[in-house]
């Protein structure tokens, strides 16, 4: 099969190699990396990356990842009223034309980002072939985005000829539980890392550093363990210069900012325990799964999580449960006798790239030509 993917991702190093305060989110960057993989073992793979503002030092160029994906990074016009009007245009025809001449074509596109939907939708009209819709969160979810944003992308989205989501949630909120759809909660690699070793064990936490994700819990929470746990935070959002300026203040308290993900595994791998603070929200929960649970999964000793129903249905054994808060947890479990993770083995048969790749192709051949 000949698949087309439409995204904002870059490869990792060069993700990794971005210098500004502002980056791309880390989360979706590491989810389509995973996707792209794990279809590249049984398909050839043509990723077109649209390089966003916030990568000003990545050049527009084309390469090969390895034998079966390709990536061609592409560039808009720096005024965004005419980047807006030409670019789904110019990817399109770019996409198009290089890949006419391929049998089994289908499209994959980044279904919160615009320019890539109305580009699939141009692609798959010239080729004959079904587009999906990538879902991994509902926009309204998305932080400062405009209602009439919203309404664009769900118009958008809900044309598409398929899609591959997270949740059950996701298909029903873009309206395409009509359509074919193939639901996976979960997608996790292993990358053999050297734990980090410290002089005093610590609690860590890697992610987006937003109020709603917990990060002002950890310091709040902080005096509670001190005594036997450092407190180790990776990541970057609005809390950067709170917690760097508690850093300053605490030797125990420990802010890497944004950091490589195979250094942020290592991290996982050598704390005490792994934690995601984040405020349950319901309608969250139907519509997002935590990708740094699924990382804690595959390398923590410990996790401390608030609720996510799609993780708990399978892990629930592996995880020890935030019912509230994680200051309510503290006071009422402690850190004491946690339950242990147990899981990374079985993460990985379910749902490592391997069988993930598999899985994911067996339901495109299932979509043929339009």
């Amino acid at each position: 099969m000949n698949i087309i993917y439409l995204t904002t991702h870059i490869r990792d190093e060069d993700f990794a190699s971005l210098k500004g305060e502002r980056k791309p989110n880390p989360a979706g960057q590491n989810f389509h990396g995973k996707l792209i993989r794990a279809l590249g073992i049984e398909n050839q793979v043509h990723v077109y990356s649209l390089l966003s503002s916030l990568t000003p030092e990545i050049e527009a160029k084309s390469f090969r990842y390895d034998d079966h994906i390709e990536y061609v990074y592409v560039r808009g016009n720096k005024n965004r009223y005419l980047r807006a009007l030409t670019l789904p245009s110019a990817l399109a025809a770019k996409a198009y034309k290089q890949n006419k001449g391929c049998s089994d074509n289908v499209v994959l596109y980044d279904s919160l980002n615009a320019t890539l939907g109305l580009a699939a939708k141009k692609i798959a009209n010239k080729l004959h072939c079904p587009y999906v819709a990538i879902l991994t969160d509902e926009i309204s979810n998305i932080t400062g985005v405009d209602p009439s944003f919203m309404d664009r992308i769900h118009r958008m989205v809900k044309e598409s000829s398929a899609s591959i989501a997270l949740t059950e949630g996701l298909v029903r909120s873009y309206e395409l539980h009509e359509k074919p759809s193939y639901i996976q909660p979960i997608y996790v690699e292993k990358v053999e890392v050297a734990p980090v070793v410290r002089e005093h064990p610590y609690i860590y936490y890697g992610g987006a550093l937003f109020e709603k994700d917990g990060a002002g819990d950890l310091l709040s929470c902080y005096p509670q363990f001190k005594k036997d746990y450092d407190l180790v935070i990776s990541g970057h959002g609005p809390m950067e210069k709170e917690i760097q300026e508690a850093a300053e203040k605490e030797d125990g308290i420990i802010f890497l900012g944004q950091i490589p993900k195979e250094e942020h595994y290592a991290y996982i791998a050598g704390s005490s325990i792994a934690v995601n603070p984040r405020h349950y929200n319901p309608g969250l929960d139907a519509t997002s799964v935590p990708s740094k649970v699924m990382e804690y999964l595959t390398y923590a000793k410990t996790i401390i999580s608030c609720l996510s129903s799609p993780i708990k249905k399978e892990f629930g054994e592996d995880t020890n449960w935030i019912s509230s808060d994680l200051e309510a947890f503290l006071k009422q479990k402690g850190l004491k006798k946690l339950k242990a993770n147990n899981a990374s083995e079985r993460i990985l048969d379910k749902y490592g790239k391997e069988a993930s790749g598999k899985a994911l192709t067996e339901f495109l051949s299932t979509l043929g030509a339009r």
